[in-house]
């Protein structure tokens, strides 16, 4: 997925703060030093009292979705492939594929990789006693928030800005992000390692 960049703000006040989907990447060190990436997605950390990363724990219900994305791809596939004829006639194997079967077969491909990574991820989790953390505190009082659904206009959360009683907004923005900062490792309870 290509780095975003997005601005969140609010109803009632002057708030407007950014959050870049490119920021150091985050992720987590087993005890035998294998790195596993971290999801992490904007949130409001009311102990910061701040817009931050927060961790995005994998659940059942993300992996149904991964593997419904995957059936409804697998089905496109097919119903692509029965418009194929069967026999060729001989000056036919060398003419072009059909438009979106390869494109789709890269989709497939990489969706099912996906998915095994999110499986992995959950089995590697499943044993975490504690509720997903804000990466900047390390907190557990924050509030995911869902992405922009409409790049042109700033979609209004059902999330209360605290102090001033409005509503948080988020937007897309043009501006692209830039990486920034090293990797950050965290335990599998959400803990930063800190490196001497």
């Amino acid at each position: 997925m290509a780095p975003a960049h997005y601005i969140v703000g609010c109803t009632a006040c002057d708030l407007q703060r950014s959050y870049s989907s490119s920021a150091p990447d985050c992720a987590y060190q087993t005890l035998d030093g294998q790195q596993l990436p971290m999801p992490a997605s904007p949130g409001w950390c009311s102990d910061c009292r701040n817009l931050c990363r927060v961790e995005r724990l994998p659940s059942a219900e993300g992996e149904a979705a991964l593997l419904k994305t995957l059936l409804c791809l697998r089905l496109d596939f097919a119903n692509l492939l029965k418009d194929v004829p069967q026999k060729l006639p001989w000056w036919q194997f060398y003419a072009k594929p059909m438009n979106g079967i390869d494109t789709l077969e890269a989709d497939i491909s990489q969706l099912e990789q996906q998915l095994e990574a999110y499986r992995v991820l959950r089995a590697a989790l499943a044993e975490r006693a504690s509720p997903g953390r804000c990466l900047t505190c390390g907190g557990s009082n924050h509030q995911p928030l869902p992405l922009p659904t409409r790049p042109d206009q700033p979609d209004v959360l059902n999330v209360n800005h605290p102090g001033c009683g409005g509503q948080l907004t988020i937007q897309a923005s043009k501006q692209r992000p830039q990486k920034t900062g090293q990797k950050q490792l965290f335990d599998l309870e959400g803990r930063q390692i800190h490196s001497p």
